[in-house]
């Protein structure tokens, strides 16, 4: 399996970059301030949480601007690669019905665009180091760890949550309510190892993976601490524990997904076996009715005979043919 992932991973890694490239185009095609929405989606967030826990509900974290920005960075990447990992089947049906593609590419696509959107973040952080003059030590290197460490519990995660979602509909806004909760018990804007008591505050800041990545996230940067190394070692583990899993079960199962996703298939316009005649009148006509005492059956044109045809919702459709060969009977009986 793992040769099969690695064949996979290197034949579509083109793709995979090509097709996040054309994403992050699309996102900032019609926007005015286009890559700079990347910048102030998440310092304006970061004002917004600095201004009420910083000011109204006075926090007292040392560098509450870093503090806040880095739990913001680390948060939105594992929300929305979650998020978006259990629709991702179903909003790439064009491809994934059409040719063949490892489904965990839609994954790997998702993580380069949601990372870059990430990095960029990451530089803001490293600016705002700057700007408050936060002294810095070796530590800081931790920081490569601990993304590798984010990216392979994420991936883990979303192969089990790209299988499911395509059978459970009502997935997506269960993961919307849990992540939810998980947000508040994550510590973005305030610190869960001091406002929490033991061993509550061990519990959630170590048993839950974001909130332990975000702690180590801000003591190597901001506080020049070392993180717990035999844990972020095993929620590494863990990581690739669950990427092996779930991407072996993405490959037991990959060929149902379609068959699911067509028997979901709602048509917007659907034809079966149409047929449209029309009697001619040019060879019927009272006085041959009058002088043939046997009734005659009178002649019908068939215009449209056995036309069966179906259009999805958001197609175009579009009918060509020859002169009389029944396009605008055919349209106007739609």
């Amino acid at each position: 399996m793992f040769n099969r992932f690695k064949d996979a991973l290197k034949k579509y890694w083109k793709y995979a970059i090509y097709s996040s490239k054309a994403q992050l185009k699309s996102e900032i095609a019609n926007s005015y301030l286009n890559w700079l929405w990347w910048i102030l989606d998440p310092l304006c967030f970061m004002m917004i949480y600095v201004f009420m826990f910083g000011y109204v509900f006075k926090s007292k974290e040392q560098y509450f601007a870093i503090f806040v920005f880095v739990g913001i960075t680390l948060w939105d990447f594992f929300n929305k690669c979650l998020l978006q990992s259990v629709k991702i089947i179903k909003n790439n049906k064009p491809i994934v019905s059409k040719v063949y593609i490892p489904k965990f590419i839609l994954l790997v696509i998702r993580i380069c665009v949601n990372g870059f959107k990430m990095c960029i973040s990451l530089l803001i952080i490293v600016a705002m180091l700057a700007i408050w003059r936060v002294p810095l030590t070796l530590n800081i290197l931790y920081v490569i760890p601990i993304l590798i460490t984010l990216v392979t519990v994420v991936f883990g995660i979303s192969c089990f949550l790209l299988h499911y979602g395509v059978f459970v509909e009502d997935l997506g806004n269960v993961l919307r309510i849990a992540l939810r909760l998980v947000f508040y018990l994550t510590g973005v804007f305030w610190n869960i190892m001091s406002r929490l008591p033991a061993p509550y505050n061990n519990y959630i800041g170590k048993g839950n993976p974001i909130a332990f990545l975000i702690i180590s996230m801000r003591q190597c940067v901001i506080y020049g601490q070392a993180p717990h190394r035999k844990l972020l070692l095993l929620w590494f583990l863990i990581g690739l524990v669950l990427c092996a899993l779930g991407i072996r079960k993405i490959y037991k199962s990959e060929n149902s997904y379609v068959k699911v996703i067509n028997m979901e298939e709602k048509h917007a316009i659907e034809v079966k076996d149409l047929v449209i005649s029309y009697q001619n009148l040019k060879k019927t006509s009272i006085k041959k009715t009058l002088l043939h005492l046997k009734r005659q059956k009178p002649d019908r044109f068939v215009a449209v005979k056995g036309i069966s045809f179906y259009v999805r919702e958001g197609e175009i459709l579009g009918i060509i043919g020859k002169n009389g060969s029944g396009k605008s009977t055919t349209l106007n009986a739609l």
